[in-house]
């Protein structure tokens, strides 16, 4: 009976090693470490993605918004830059039978420049540019380089020469198969953004966040425990470890999903994050 209960409790390890390596590859682990935002963008429906620093993970999460609203991704009133973002209708609906919406033009302003973006033409101060452009554009020491990163030219790389540069592509209804064009956005470098920045975005910049646990739902599936501390006041959410694509590259990453509630994640009341205007300062 020792014996068989030995060779038993083998088996069993055996497996339980196998079961742990096979969960590891499903979902990746996460270490438990504190950071503040390193970039962060949105896209989709809209769906916005968040590079923590020192997260292995980027933060993810949706926002409601219907055809016609103003999403206020970005304002700085030190450095002077504020983005925001249009949100168009589409055919596709969601499970509630809403529309499903997107971005479907951003306008970005600093103190000397105000740059409009559509999937169809740009302008730059009142001035037209295309997405096709093949030199650099270079304004206001500003500069915009179109197809940098090769997405099938589709793509514009803006470096506002404060230590602040964003990438934004664009995806046409012919490719997607809805009936709208729309735009995604990120910021890749934000270290020109200072400490006082608002919006769905900016905010990020100065928290820090922190990942205190790991639990495994009912699922399954992984639930990252969260603190995020500004000025002293410390909130929580939880995140599902989850795969959705990259608002610029469209590749499946994991991601801490953070799906049905945002209290704990954006500051206030989510009807704060929407503005008046697309050209609301």
């Amino acid at each position: 009976m020792e014996r068989i209960m030995s060779t038993l409790c083998i088996v069993f390890m055996v497996l339980f090693s196998i079961l742990q390596e096979g969960c590891s590859q499903t979902q990746p682990d996460e270490k438990k470490k504190k950071g503040v935002g390193k970039e962060g963008g949105g896209g989709g429906d809209p769906h916005f993605m968040l590079r923590i620093d020192s997260l292995d993970f980027p933060v993810c999460f949706d926002i409601d918004a219907r055809e016609g609203d103003v999403i206020r991704m970005l304002k700085d009133p030190i450095s002077g830059i504020t983005i925001n973002g249009g949100i168009v209708g589409s055919n596709k609906k969601k499970a509630d039978g809403s529309s499903k919406t997107f971005i479907g033009e951003l306008f970005l302003q600093t103190r000397n420049v105000e740059i409009h973006i559509k999937p169809d033409d740009i302008t730059f101060n009142g001035a037209s540019l295309a997405w096709n452009e093949e030199h650099v554009f270079e304004m206001n020491n500003i500069k915009i380089n179109f197809n940098g990163n090769g997405h099938h030219g589709n793509t514009m790389y803006i470096e506002l020469g404060n230590d602040v540069s964003m990438e934004i592509r664009r995806l046409m209804k012919e490719d997607s198969g809805l009936n709208v064009n729309y735009l995604n956005m990120n910021i890749d470098k934000e270290t020109g953004i200072s400490d006082k920045a608002e919006g769905i975005l900016g905010q990020f910049v100065h928290k820090r966040t922190t990942l205190k646990k790991i639990s495994i739902d009912k699922q399954g599936r992984k639930r990252g425990h969260f603190r995020e501390i500004e000025n002293g006041h410390k909130t929580h959410f939880k995140a599902i470890l989850h795969q959705l694509p990259d608002v610029i590259t469209g590749e499946m990453v994991w991601c801490w999903n953070v799906h049905r509630r945002t209290e704990g994640l954006l500051d206030g009341h989510l009807s704060e994050y929407f503005a008046s205007d697309i050209t609301s300062a």
